[in-house]
C-alpha cells in the first residue's frame, strides 16, 4: 500500500507575491515535465491569471499537448493563456544580426566558406540557451502576466541554461574591456590592410544581450516570486537524480517549492507480473516524502490516455493539484542566506542531500567558491562581509553554514 504524510496546505497568496511569478517545471526527459507545465499553467489561468506557458526544451512539444499551433510571441490559446515556443532562427535575426554580418565579412573572401558556413559558425554552443533566458527576461518584464511557467530544458541541459549567466559574467569581465581597447587600437591599421575587425556594432549587440542574460539572472534567482517544481517517476533512479537536481538548484540559489511524482500505478489488486512493480513504486513514493521533508510532494497517476488538449489537461490539473493554489510560492525560506550573529556574519546555503567530504570551500576575489560534486558556484560577497576572515564552515541539518568574525 501506498502510505503518504500530507503536508500543511500553503494558505492563498496570490496577491504577497511579487509579480509575475515564475515557475519553472524541470526533469530528466520522458518523466512528463512538459504535461506538468502545461497542466499548472491551465490551472492557473482558471483562477483567473494572466498566464503564459512558455518553452525553452529544445523539443517543443507543448503545441502538441495543446493540440493547436504555438508561435514564437505569446499566442492566445485560452481565455487568459497563451503559450510561446523560443524559436532559435527568429532570435537569431533579432539579436544576433550585427555578429552574422561580422562573420560573413570575415569569410567573405575565402571560397570554401559560403554565407550559410560563416552563419552557422556564428551561432556559438550555448547559444539557445542565450536566447531562452533573453526571451523569458522580456516576457517578464512587460507586465503582460501574471504567471510564467516555463517548461525548462532535461535536467542536464538545466543546469547548463542555469549557470550561463555566470559564466558570461565571468568572461566578458575579464575579457571584454581588454578586447574592446585593443580592438580600438588594432582597428586603423587593420583596416589599412584590409582585415575584418568587429564593429562597433557587433561588440554593442553582444554587450546587450550579456546585460539582458544578468537581468534574467536576477529574475531567476528572485525567491520572492520564482521556483523550481520538479518531475521524477516512481523508481530508484529517478529518485537519485532527482536529489541531485534539488541540490544542485539550491546551490545556485534557487528554490525548489515542490516534487511531483508522476506515473504511479493506482492502487489495487495486480497480477503477479505488475505487483512487485507497485510495491516498489510505494516505496520510492514513501523514500521521496520522507527525504524530501518540508517540500510538499504531489502525487499522478498514471493516465489511461494521453494527456492531451485543454480539457485533458485542465482534468490532470485538478486531480494533481486538489485544493491546492497552483500559482503559490509554497517554499518556506530562500536557500541562501545572510544573518548577523552579534559581531559575526553566517552564510546559510540549503543543500539538504550533503555529506560532508562532497563539497569544498575557497576564498576568491569573486567570492566564496563552493564546489559539491561536479558542480561549482561562485557566491558573491557583500561589501560587508567580504572585508571579514572565514572561521569556519560546518554541514548541520540541511544546511552549509560558514561563519565570518568581526571586520578585520
Amino acid at each position: 500500500m501506498m502510505l503518504s504524510r500530507r503536508h500543511p496546505e500553503p494558505a492563498p497568496s496570490q496577491n504577497a507575491i511579487a509579480r509575475p511569478r515564475i515557475i519553472l517545471t524541470a526533469g530528466k526527459g520522458g518523466v512528463g515535465k512538459s504535461t506538468f507545465a502545461a497542466a499548472t499553467a491551465v490551472q492557473c489561468a482558471g483562477a483567473g491569471l494572466r498566464t503564459l506557458l512558455m518553452s525553452v526544451d529544445s523539443a517543443h512539444n507543448i503545441g502538441d499537448l495543446l493540440r493547436m499551433p504555438v508561435g514564437a510571441t505569446p499566442t492566445p490559446v485560452a481565455e487568459r493563456l497563451h503559450a510561446l515556443e523560443v524559436d532559435i532562427n527568429r532570435e537569431l535575426t533579432s539579436n544576433w544580426s550585427a555578429v552574422i554580418d561580422f562573420f560573413r565579412s570575415m569569410t567573405a573572401n575565402n571560397p570554401v566558406v559560403t554565407h550559410l558556413v560563416a552563419e552557422e559558425c556564428a551561432v556559438l554552443p550555448g547559444m539557445e540557451e542565450v536566447f531562452g533566458l533573453m526571451r523569458l527576461q522580456t516576457v517578464a518584464a512587460s507586465g503582460d502576466f501574471d504567471v510564467i511557467v516555463l517548461d525548462a530544458p532535461p535536467t542536464g541541459d538545466l543546469l547548463k541554461f542555469l549557470r550561463l549567466p555566470d559564466v558570461l559574467q565571468w568572461f566578458m569581465e575579464r575579457y571584454h574591456p581588454f578586447e574592446r581597447g585593443l580592438l580600438r587600437r588594432a582597428r586603423p591599421v587593420a583596416e589599412a590592410m584590409n582585415l575584418p575587425v568587429p564593429t562597433d556594432a557587433s561588440l554593442e549587440e553582444m554587450e546587450q544581450w550579456y546585460a539582458s542574460v544578468r537581468a534574467a539572472s536576477a529574475t531567476l534567482t528572485d525567491t520572492s516570486r520564482v521556483s523550481v517544481r520538479l518531475v521524477m517517476t516512481p523508481d530508484t533512479v529517478g529518485l537519485a537524480e532527482t536529489r541531485r537536481a534539488m541540490n544542485w538548484t539550491c546551490l545556485l540559489g534557487m528554490t525548489v517549492d515542490a516534487v511531483l511524482v508522476n506515473k504511479l500505478l493506482p492502487p489495487g489488486n495486480y497480477p503477479p507480473a505488475l505487483s512487485p512493480w507497485a510495491s516498489r513504486q510505494g516505496e520510492v513514493l514513501q523514500e521521496a516524502e520522507r527525504i524530501f521533508g518540508a517540500v510538499p510532494v504531489l502525487r499522478a497517476e498514471l493516465q489511461p490516455d494521453e494527456v492531451l488538449g485543454l480539457e485533458a489537461l485542465s482534468h490532470f490539473g485538478a486531480e494533481l493539484y486538489r485544493e491546492r493554489d497552483a500559482a503559490a510560492l509554497w517554499a518556506e525560506e530562500p536557500p541562501v542566506q545572510w544573518l548577523e550573529r552579534g559581531t559575526d556574519a553566517e552564510l546559510r546555503v540549503r543543500l539538504p542531500f550533503l555529506k560532508k567530504d562532497q563539497f569544498r570551500l575557497l576564498a576568491s576575489a569573486d567570492g566564496l567558491v563552493l564546489h559539491v560534486g561536479n558542480q561549482r558556484r561562485v557566491i558573491p560577497l557583500p561589501d560587508a562581509v567580504a572585508r571579514r576572515p572565514m572561521l569556519r564552515a560546518h554541514y548541520e541539518g540541511e544546511w552549509l553554514l560558514v561563519s565570518y568574525g568581526p571586520p578585520a
